[in-house]
């Protein structure tokens, strides 16, 4: 009765540990996304691409897409 005991503690030690760290994984990865698309976001902008930016807040490929064309010329 004891080893089951002992075996049940050590698998429910061991569950919160692997669930902490890929969750801290998944917001470090959340936190490199949101940096990346808010510095697309602004280099769109600065470039010109001001319909870029807005479609952007729905559809984020749209700002790498006015980050990477070229300035507007006026």
């Amino acid at each position: 009765m004891r080893y089951r005991d002992h075996a049940h503690q050590r698998k429910a030690d061991t569950v919160p540990l692997l669930a902490s760290s890929s969750g801290g994984f998944i917001a470090l990865w959340a936190v490199i996304y949101f940096v990346l698309l808010v510095t697309l976001g602004i280099i769109s902008i600065r470039k010109g691409h001001w319909v870029m930016f807005i479609i952007g807040i729905f559809v984020p490929l749209f700002w790498f897409i006015g980050a990477l064309l070229p300035r507007r010329v006026r």
